[in-house]
């Protein structure tokens, strides 16, 4: 299967969003798909790992589709969903994700996303034909631009938030850079700007562990598996030497 044998023209509606896939070190799975422009998140009560987010587009008929509740609307209905890898006649991948709900079925989805997938990583993290189940949430994040710097002759690592007032965040490349002892980035220089996306700002001084990937750094209050997080940043593009 290819994206041009889709049937993507029957969705009413589309928006620019991400997923982030991601594989843990015992093989276990997850998947998080951020839409802003109708407010909504996917999440399958994963936390947010070793993961990169394919930026694509998500298809589907209504917004309230996103709003499934139980016969009784005491809670969300879980949605269903599929990944898979397809890969056009010049050989480029990419990723689609499926959804639907226990009332439908697989050949009948209320919403489907489509990225790009130049890194592999659908292969990567094993997910050619994954399926599971989640619920969709109303998204509620605020982003601001943010910048990551670190020297190569220095282990502090600092995250600069110029519209909050020059807000600094300061960490050091070792127990909490990478999730282990190990100093993962001896040696190396950064230098990014990208997106820092947080849940409340009062919060922001909790997120003391740092998780950090070749994409993005999230930030826990508790462990660095958390659930659920307290921020991430998200590189947008390289100044200087690569992250």
């Amino acid at each position: 299967m290819t994206t041009a044998s889709l049937n993507l023209g029957k969705y009413h509606n589309q928006t620019a969003a991400a997923a982030l896939l991601f594989e843990g070190k015992y093989g276990d799975k997850g998947l998080r798909i951020e839409a802003p422009g109708i407010c909504k998140e996917f999440t399958d009560n994963s936390y947010i790992g070793s993961g990169e987010d394919p930026q694509g587009m998500l298809y589907y008929y209504s917004a309230d589709d996103f709003e499934r509740q139980d016969e009784r609307q005491r809670g969300l209905v879980m949605s269903y969903y599929r990944v898979q890898k397809l890969v056009d006649t010049k050989g480029d991948a990419s990723v689609h994700i499926t959804f639907w709900t226990d009332g439908s079925s697989e050949d009948k989805p209320f919403a489907e996303f489509v990225a790009k997938d130049p890194q592999g990583l659908v292969s990567a993290y094993n997910m050619d034909g994954y399926a599971a189940k989640g619920a969709w949430l109303d998204l509620d994040l605020a982003v601001c631009t943010a910048f990551v710097r670190k020297t190569s002759t220095e282990d502090k690592i600092t995250l600069t938030v110029d519209a909050l007032n020059g807000l600094t965040a300061v960490w050091y490349d070792d127990k909490t850079v990478g999730g282990g002892p190990r100093k993962t980035l001896e040696g190396k220089s950064i230098a990014v700007t990208g997106n820092l996306s947080f849940k409340k700002l009062r919060d922001l001084k909790k997120g003391i562990f740092a998780k950090y990937n070749n994409d993005h750094i999230v930030f826990y209050s508790n462990d660095w598996v958390s659930k659920d997080f307290t921020a991430y940043f998200i590189r947008a593009f390289f100044h200087a030497t690569h992250f």
